[in-house]
């Protein structure tokens, strides 16, 4: 618990032997934590040293200091501590820059080539996202982990996810449950039929986007700190398309253009806000009122009408629920006798009104 604090584990559980005895000498302490008497000694100097002890020469004992008042105290110095290391981060990281600005090329854009080259930079605008990441997940998956799965470490920190997910990407297998996880974790969805280039926005400043097919293709390593990449959208190994050898661009050429504050990160956000108006969102798997199915169930019909929604035709939808056509056709039954509709079209709508896919 102290840990945290800076106190080590011997010196903790000394404080709590003071605790209960209320007064003791560095033997006394020693039975009572199971420590040689040395031990003991170095604990109880530790304490004092923290202030969470007082020495009583006339005694040879120690006596604890109140912990509402001395770990209270420990408290405030831990923030003025944390307080001034941010104030240092700020200057160190003024100097990164300074150093940076002297050996990357100046300008609006960087040309990036090779697959470290581009992994390291995508961790570093990750990394440094504090508002909000915009992702369009495009094709072509050129490799299986091409399609790449962003906003977990960034989600957890309280950044903004925002994806956009395309039909193709959607009907790769696995692909329902990975958008569910990305919901549960915080992450708002939508899909396309297509989109016009694969791209990361962060904060509305700085880009990332390929400046070929091949330019993302695996990259494992590509966010330690911010998310990871997966084959695909869901895990699984995406349709291979030409130029899949040459991994994340030639070593002749670049592979992704890095772009900075300017008018051009403002056309990309630009263009990413047109799609996302486009876009049909992604309902999250919550319970819908009314429904009369058991959870398995409204799950089922639930991914059904989100995949509808999409834009998949039949046979990518049997394909990513991994079903028969004919269990599709049942399925879509099911789902039509559920809603009350007719029609698909019909259907949809109802799905709409459920909360299964938003308007």
């Amino acid at each position: 618990m102290l840990q945290a604090l800076g106190i080590s584990g011997p010196a903790e559980g000394a404080y709590r032997a003071l605790l209960r005895l209320h007064s003791a000498t560095a033997a006394a302490v020693a039975r009572e934590v199971g420590l040689g008497t040395a031990a003991a000694r170095r604990a109880l100097g530790e304490l004092t040293e923290a202030g969470l002890a007082e020495y009583q020469p006339g005694r040879r004992s120690w006596q604890p200091v109140d912990p509402r008042l001395a770990v209270t105290a420990l408290v405030r110095l831990r923030r003025q501590g944390l307080a001034l290391a941010e104030l240092a981060a700020a200057r160190l990281a003024t100097e990164y820059d300074d150093g940076v600005a002297r050996i990357r090329p100046s300008g609006p854009a960087e040309a990036l080539s090779g697959r470290e080259e581009i992994a390291a930079r995508l961790r570093e605008l990750l990394a440094g996202a504090e508002k909000e990441i915009l992702v369009i997940d495009a094709p072509p998956y050129v490799a299986a982990e091409d399609s790449l799965r962003f906003g977990e470490a960034a989600l957890a920190r309280g950044v903004s996810c925002r994806t956009l997910y395309t039909a193709e990407g959607l009907a790769l297998p696995g692909a329902v449950e990975e958008v569910r996880r990305m919901a549960a974790l915080g992450e708002r969805a939508r899909v396309l039929d297509a989109a016009p280039v694969k791209l990361i926005v962060v904060d509305g400043a700085r880009a990332l986007l390929p400046l070929s097919a091949a330019s993302w293709a695996t990259l494992p390593d590509a966010a330690e700190e911010g998310p990871r990449p997966a084959a695909g959208p869901g895990g699984a190994a995406a349709p291979a398309a030409s130029g899949a050898s040459a991994a994340s661009g030639t070593p002749e050429g670049p592979g992704a253009v890095l772009v900075r504050p300017s008018r051009i990160t403002d056309a990309l956000v630009a263009l990413f806000e047109s799609l996302w108006r486009q876009a049909v969102p992604l309902s999250p798997d919550e319970p819908a009122r009314g429904s009369t199915l058991d959870s398995t169930g409204e799950r089922e019909l639930r991914d059904l009408a989100m995949l509808l929604a999409a834009g998949l035709k039949d046979e990518a939808i049997a394909r990513q629920l991994r079903i028969s056509q004919r269990t599709l056709h049942r399925r879509l039954a099911r789902l039509l006798a559920e809603l009350g509709a007719s029609s698909r079209f019909q259907a949809g709508i109802q799905a709409v009104r459920r909360g299964w896919v938003r308007d």
